[in-house]
């Protein structure tokens, strides 16, 4: 199954400022990656690195079967990579040049930034995966170890959640994957941050020990 198969795209009209793709990024245990040498990736053998693909990058048909039945597969993630910027981004240009007004700007030593503490699709890093909430999101028997399955499969706010193969939780927040900013799958995003606590894991599990 090719990567692009993982993902559909709605029928609905982009957004009016959808200038991305959709993206994947896989997370594994660290040190675990170097017999998946298919995914063309930099060995996992220092510190965890997220491993990014993009769908439209035709050099990558990977079986499906290859990265979630990994027993070290911890987590992977798919969004649109413009709103993932949007979302994350503390640049003030950023935000000009995509002809948006940020929600809230702090100075910090004179400069302007983004306030982006309150967004949904902020991304964090812990000492054991990436997180993000996303439109869709698969979790691993490694990462029970931080979130019990149980637990994810609690969530009640999502169109899908529903267990796979090898005990892989998949959850889907909303139908359309262009529809991310609209109120209810914002609401969506932040509710799923709330369920798992991702302040609470980034404190539990602090990427610098």
């Amino acid at each position: 199954m090719k990567l692009s198969g993982l993902f559909k795209k709605g029928d609905e009209k982009k957004s009016i400022r959808d200038n991305g793709k959709m993206e994947f990024r896989f997370c594994f245990a660290p040190k675990s990656l170097s017999i998946i040498d298919v995914l063309e990736i930099i060995d996992q053998s220092g510190d965890f690195l997220p491993l990014t693909i993009s769908i439209s990058d035709t050099r990558h048909h990977v079986d499906q079967q290859s990265i979630f039945l990994h027993p070290e597969f911890r987590a992977g993630f798919c969004f649109n990579s413009e709103d993932y910027i949007v979302q994350n981004t503390t640049s003030v240009f950023d935000y000009e040049v995509r002809e948006l007004r940020p929600d809230k700007i702090y100075k910090n030593f004179g400069d302007k930034k983004v306030d982006i503490q309150n967004n949904p699709g902020r991304s964090e890093v812990t000492s054991l995966t990436w997180l993000v909430s996303s439109w869709r999101m698969w979790f691993g028997r490694s990462f029970y170890e931080m979130v019990g399955k149980e637990k994810l499969q609690r969530f009640n706010s999502a169109d899908i959640v529903k267990e796979l193969a090898e005990e892989v939780t998949f959850i889907q927040l909303y139908d359309n994957p262009q529809d991310y900013n609209k109120a209810e799958n914002r609401k969506k995003q932040q509710a799923f941050r709330d369920h798992i606590d991702f302040a609470g894991l980034v404190l539990k599990y602090p990427r610098y020990r």
